[in-house]
């Protein structure tokens, strides 16, 4: 009985002593000042699964942003991302086939578990992307759309290394040039190189 007393009080002491941590945690994270701007580069492979075709095929991405913060829980913001599956990803896309697309897309992020440093987030954004066929003119636009989730670290002050996953897509549309109708797809993305300014 003297044992199972010490095994309770045991228990309510680390209760409490969790409670506090999170407690000044809390105080923290509702105390810390609230960034203005964040500004965004990154770098990434993607995965690209043509859903009506079943085809898949391999990218390289090249994405900046901006956001505006509300508060620390809520920003809105821009991202424009060039995609090229051709180059030295040649080897890995569908044979015979360059690919580059511009996307131009708006949306919130939603960030939680911690003050935005620090802070895990959600990321929605929609937009237009616009593709071409072995250059930069476009030939094509559909509807776009980016769904991603992710972590910030905190590297020094203003710095933050942003490590994200997402999944992109496009609807079906047709070509303004050749009237053809495009498939539909989805990618996945791995994001590790990327960094974020916090201003």
């Amino acid at each position: 009985m003297k044992a199972l007393n010490h095994v309770l009080i045991a228990l309510v002491v680390v209760a409490a002593l969790v409670s506090m941590n999170r407690a000044k945690a809390d105080d923290a994270t509702a105390t810390a000042p609230t960034p203005t701007w964040e500004w965004t580069g990154s770098t990434a492979a993607s995965y690209t699964h043509t859903t009506t075709s079943g085809n898949g095929s391999h990218s390289w991405n090249l994405g900046f942003g901006g956001n505006y913060f509300f508060n620390n829980m809520y920003e809105l913001g821009a991202t424009v991302a060039f995609s090229d599956q051709s180059g030295i990803l040649a080897g890995f896309s569908i044979p015979g086939v360059e690919i580059r697309t511009l996307s131009l897309l708006v949306g919130p992020t939603f960030n939680f578990m911690g003050s935005p440093e620090n802070a895990c987030f959600l990321t929605t954004q929609v937009g237009v992307l616009l593709t071409g066929n072995g250059n930069l003119a476009p030939n094509a636009t559909q509807f776009d759309y980016f769904i991603g989730v992710g972590r910030r670290v905190e590297i020094v002050k203003h710095v933050t290394w942003k490590p994200e996953i997402a999944f992109t897509g496009t609807a079906k549309n047709t070509d303004s040039a050749t009237g053809i109708v495009t498939s539909s797809r989805t990618d996945l993305e791995v994001i590790p190189f990327q960094f974020s300014l916090l201003f």
